[in-house]
């Protein structure tokens, strides 16, 4: 197999093992914002490239880097106590990445990637940062994307992770570092393994509402 696609020997299954890419953006809900963007900043990380402009800031890189670097910033700067939001959309096999364009091949028919997704996320350590997030999965061209994105529920149903469908997405409830490894989980094993799969998600932390909507 190739630095793309890898098979995966606890299931049969095939999944995402190449370089991918993240767009964030820190919004914290205080006047103190300046500092705690730039106390939850990025250390130089081996591996992870950081690109920023005035919008957001790209990390490209293997996933557990990547999903790590948004772990960060995300638990340093809800670590303030400030009410904090963090949007990611990240993305891999994307056709205009660098050039090119990864085709859909290699998949395995049949093959359920969620006894691997839930060997491999492990018990990643607790942030204690207590976060509730909503996300949306598009496995962009596939034609099984409603079994794809079905197989995502279970298997965030059985790392332990709250979930509740809602419109448009689907609301995940728990620690920062679990539900961030889950998204990077989720991102390498569930649709084609060669092709273009984009996650969208919204996390917040200490949100003033937090008691009036539940």
């Amino acid at each position: 197999m190739n630095d793309i696609v890898q098979a995966d020997r606890l299931s049969g299954a095939t999944i995402f093992k190449g370089d991918l890419g993240a767009h964030f953006s820190l919004v914290p809900a205080s006047d103190r914002f300046v500092p705690i963007i730039l106390d939850a900043g990025l250390d130089e990380i081996e591996g992870l490239k950081v690109s920023t402009d005035i919008i957001s800031s790209h990390l490209a890189g293997r996933a557990e880097i990547v999903f790590g670097a948004l772990t960060t910033t995300f638990v340093r700067a809800a670590a303030s106590g400030a009410h904090i939001v963090q949007t990611v959309l990240t993305s891999r096999g994307c056709p205009g990445s660098e050039g090119t364009f990864v085709p859909i091949s290699s998949h395995e028919a049949g093959a359920d990637p969620v006894p691997a997704a839930v060997a491999r996320f492990g018990n990643p350590a607790a942030s204690g940062i207590q976060v509730a997030a909503q996300f949306a999965l598009l496995p962009l061209a596939a034609s099984d994307y409603i079994e794809t994105i079905a197989k995502t529920l279970v298997f965030l149903q059985a790392v332990g992770l709250r979930t509740t469908s809602k419109d448009f997405g689907t609301r995940i409830d728990g620690d920062a570092a679990h539900v961030l490894a889950a998204f990077s989980t989720i991102l390498t094993h569930f649709g084609h393994p060669a092709g273009h799969v984009v996650l969208q998600a919204t996390l917040v932390a200490n949100s003033p509402s937090k008691d009036a909507f539940k």
